[in-house]
């Protein structure tokens, strides 16, 4: 689809506050997109931890298919990505092939509907989804076992989530650019559920 996003299932994230109350006053508005983002979508992430957290990452298993789940979503969204998110959106999917390698399995995408930019806001949308899932990294990382292969929850993205945050404040006062955020963000968790469903034979009448 090139003139919007499909929604599938919902999906979203949990993120954190990016403002700053000793910055210079333009820091008041920083900050109000992201809450409507996260407001936007709070249920929908709950919906991706009850069908993630389930997996014992401790557990090889288990591990493979985290790290699976999370290849095939971004092999499925590529192309939706903002050209500035490229380089370490790439690079993530080198790190979750290096590690799905080192644990003797392969990268094979399922068959996903996927979706391209329809605006600017559509673009922040991905990317707030994409970005905000590098904000539990470490605590995940402290339940993979010693010797696993963790290049993928240790990579840091070059644009740090502050200075994103800042970045999806272009969007403020446009309600219609911010509606098409939120939908996209929503629309890319639900490749990461349309993908768990298929890997861990989850119904959507189950969640």
């Amino acid at each position: 689809m090139t003139k919007g996003y499909t929604q599938l299932l919902p999906g979203a994230i949990r993120a954190e506050d990016g403002h700053q109350p000793d910055a210079a006053p333009r820091s008041k508005v920083i900050g109000t997109v992201h809450r409507i983002l996260r407001n936007g979508t709070r249920n929908h992430h709950a919906r991706i931890d009850r069908m993630l957290l389930s997996l014992d990452l401790a557990q090889p298993q288990d591990y493979e298919l985290f790290l699976s789940i999370h290849a095939e979503s971004l092999q499925a969204l590529d192309g939706a990505w903002r050209g500035e998110d490229g380089n370490d959106f790439q690079a993530m999917l080198r790190s979750l092939s290096n590690d799905l390698a080192t644990l003797g399995s392969a990268t094979t995408p399922k068959s996903i509907a996927v979706c391209t930019p329809a605006s600017l806001g559509a673009g922040l949308g991905v990317a707030y989804v994409i970005r905000g899932s590098r904000l539990g990294a470490a605590m995940l990382r402290r339940r993979v076992p010693a010797g696993m292969p963790t290049s993928y929850l240790d990579f840091a993205p070059t644009l740090s989530w502050r200075d994103f945050l800042g970045e999806l404040e272009i969007l403020a006062g446009d309600p219609a650019a911010t509606q098409a955020a939120i939908l996209a963000a929503r629309s890319t968790f639900a490749v990461f559920v349309c993908v768990s469903n298929q890997r861990q034979g989850f119904s959507a009448a189950s969640m």
